[in-house]
């Protein structure tokens, strides 16, 4: 939190540094609310599921704006591509809603609070997470094609001094992690494969 803060610091114009500071702060809230829960204050089971519903919604739509203004610039300022992934950001905000209205908690002896998931939700999560993810991947994959032909093997490392590769690993990681749970890969634990991501 505060090297985002001190982003915001040296640049408050650039949105990207405001997206970096707020998908922070519901981190921060929730490691607060996971404390606060673990001394017995307050917090039930419940509580922590809603909490942690909507900081995922939050951060999503964070990380996605940082994405949508990196493949912005990538494509030479073209605004087809925020009219495109600008909607499906905005139905990220629903993962927090489903979490609250179709999911249940139960606090389990050696485990403590497990959140059970509804079959929809799981389906919600992956038409939410995978639509931007597979656009910006598409884009990130034909930047480093051309690239590959413009510079040859010297592409790879012009495209680490952009940032590119690490783009390219962030949509990677965030559309397996939807994969590992809509198939359930990890059981009732499957949601453990997002905090994995995060």
């Amino acid at each position: 939190m505060l090297v985002a803060a001190k982003m915001v610091v040296a640049r408050p114009r650039l949105l990207t540094s405001w997206c970096c500071l707020a998908s922070t702060m519901p981190c921060v809230a929730n490691g607060f609310i996971l404390y606060m829960a673990h001394l017995g204050c307050y917090f039930n089971c419940r509580m922590l599921m809603w909490s942690m519903g909507f900081s995922i919604s939050i951060i999503n739509i964070c990380n996605g704006l940082v994405l949508l203004q990196k493949t912005y610039l990538i494509l030479n300022r073209q605004r087809w591509i925020i009219y495109a992934v600008s909607p499906l950001l905005a139905c990220q905000v629903a993962y927090g809603f489903l979490v609250v209205f179709f999911s249940y908690s139960l606090i389990e002896e050696q485990v403590g609070c497990v959140i059970y998931y509804e079959h929809l939700v799981m389906l919600c999560w992956l038409v939410i997470i995978m639509p931007p993810n597979a656009l910006l991947s598409t884009v990130f994959c034909y930047t480093a094609f051309k690239q590959y032909r413009l510079y040859g093997h010297d592409a790879w490392r012009r495209l680490a001094r952009n940032g590119m590769r690490t783009m390219c690993l962030a949509v990677s990681c965030n559309m397996l992690s939807a994969i590992l749970v809509v198939f359930q890969i990890g059981k009732q634990y499957s949601d453990t494969f997002i905090a994995v991501e995060w």
